[in-house]
């Protein structure tokens, strides 16, 4: 019951708990020190990457998911 479920997690985990969030999977989110914006995340490295291989590719290859992983881009003010 999503009504009834929180998620919490630090980096990595903090990422997934507030990509939960945003998709409103669950009514609460504690996420310590997630990376929010994938996008950026991935410019800032030279070589192949953590968040590369987490999302199966450079941002230039799998755009559409660098966008779904980034809770940054779904937070809305309703």
């Amino acid at each position: 019951d999503p009504a009834r479920i929180a998620a919490a997690g630090g980096s990595a985990g903090g990422q997934l708990a507030a990509v939960l969030g945003v998709r409103g999977a669950v009514k609460a989110v504690a996420a310590f020190n997630p990376a929010v914006d994938l996008i950026e995340l991935a410019g800032t490295a030279k070589t192949d990457n953590s968040v590369w291989q987490y999302l199966g590719g450079k941002y230039a290859d799998k755009p559409d998911a660098y966008r779904a992983a980034s809770p940054a881009l779904h937070v809305s003010a309703k």
